[in-house]
């Protein structure tokens, strides 16, 4: 049995077919099996919730609440929507249109001092081991950056590959 064909044994049970598809349904349950078990499923299904449904109670008579609820919509569309100048006045037009603006401008602030903090390390350095002493220069307009190693002539460091000094 295909979807459209249970569909249609849905709509039998609940009685909202007629014409063709009404007897296309009814000689599918008289010849299958499997249609008169879902049928009979189908059945027992609708009856069990209509029995257990709980019933809505309306306070009043039904063509009272629904003209309420008219009046109600009559009354919600009646109302001038504010003018421009009411809208400008209400702290949540101002919220909604400056807190954005405030946040991406501050995201930007953050961005810019934490770039030029980062780039603040040009110049030159020295390195503090007493064998051997460094010197670095970054320069950002050249791309490039030197690093001088120099050997402390006075200290106990030597280099095993050097020639002995006489």
């Amino acid at each position: 049995m295909n979807e459209r064909e249970q569909l249609l044994m849905l709509a039998y049970v609940d009685g909202e077919l007629n014409g063709r598809e009404l007897r296309a349904t009814e000689d599918l349950i008289t010849s299958s099996a499997e249609a008169r078990a879902l049928a009979t499923e189908l059945r027992m299904s609708h009856a069990v919730l209509s029995a257990n449904e709980p019933e809505a109670v309306l306070p009043v008579s039904k063509d009272f609440y629904w003209s309420q609820i008219a009046r109600k919509i009559e009354c919600a569309e009646a109302q001038p929507s504010p003018s421009l100048w009411e809208r400008l006045s209400q702290p949540a037009f101002w919220l909604r249109y400056v807190t954005p603006v405030v946040a991406t401008a501050a995201v930007a602030i953050v961005a810019v001092v934490g770039f030029n903090r980062a780039n603040t390390d040009g110049g030159e350095t020295e390195a503090p081991a007493t064998e051997t002493s460094s010197v670095v220069f970054r320069s950002d307009a050249e791309k490039m950056t030197v690093i001088w190693l120099q050997t402390d002539e006075n200290s106990d460091f030597t280099d095993p590959d050097a020639e002995p000094k006489l």
